[in-house]
């Protein structure tokens, strides 16, 4: 009987922690209509405004980052640059948006016909926007992770504060990657398979 009540106690108290872990990604819920590539069958595309144009390479590599990822963990993404901005879904732009005293290094905004919406519905584009005001002090390690995030989030990730090896988790957050982690490549697997 002793064993049965240790047992017991053992299931309600240490199955909640395996039920409630912290998932390797999160949602916001809505996502790229056209989708990300379709493993190159269509290809989907960034263009880069030319007041980010010095951060082009940085960006090309953040992209590249999602593409031909290092973990050995294929996804759907098909993304090149391209200089005709209509037929991009992901527009890249570097201003001064917010003061420094913010704390804002970057943001992407959703859009579908002509509006701003919530990232928990379907969107058709999204813009990126660097803030020069913290973006440009940060070290080139930093800035990639900031584009490599922002695009997560284009894509249709999630911030995952709690966990500092993704990329979705926020510098503030003790981020410490630059490049996509298992966990935010699997996340675009689910919300695009």
């Amino acid at each position: 009987m002793k064993k049965v009540i240790i047992l017991s106690l053992l299931f309600i108290f240490v199955m909640p922690a395996f039920t409630f872990a912290n998932k390797p990604y999160e949602l916001f819920g809505g996502k790229l209509v056209n989708g990300i590539g379709n493993w190159g069958r269509t290809t989907q595309y960034y263009w880069i405004d030319d007041s980010a144009y010095k951060e082009t390479e940085i960006i090309d590599n953040s992209m590249d980052a999602w593409i031909d990822t290092r973990h050995g963990i294929s996804t759907p993404i098909f993304f090149d640059s391209t200089t005709d901005e209509s037929s991009s879904v992901i527009d890249i732009y570097k201003g001064k948006y917010y003061p420094k005293e913010m704390g804002i290094i970057a943001e992407t905004q959703f859009y579908r016909y002509g509006n701003t919406i919530n990232p928990y519905f379907n969107y058709s584009w999204t813009i990126i926007e660097l803030n020069e005001s913290s973006f440009d002090s940060l070290h080139i390690f930093y800035k990639s992770g900031t584009i490599a995030h922002e695009i997560g989030h284009a894509f249709g990730l999630a911030h995952t504060n709690d966990r500092q090896d993704s990329i979705m988790c926020q510098i503030s957050s003790g981020r410490y990657v630059n490049i996509p982690d298992p966990g935010s490549l699997s996340g675009i697997n689910v919300l695009y398979e």
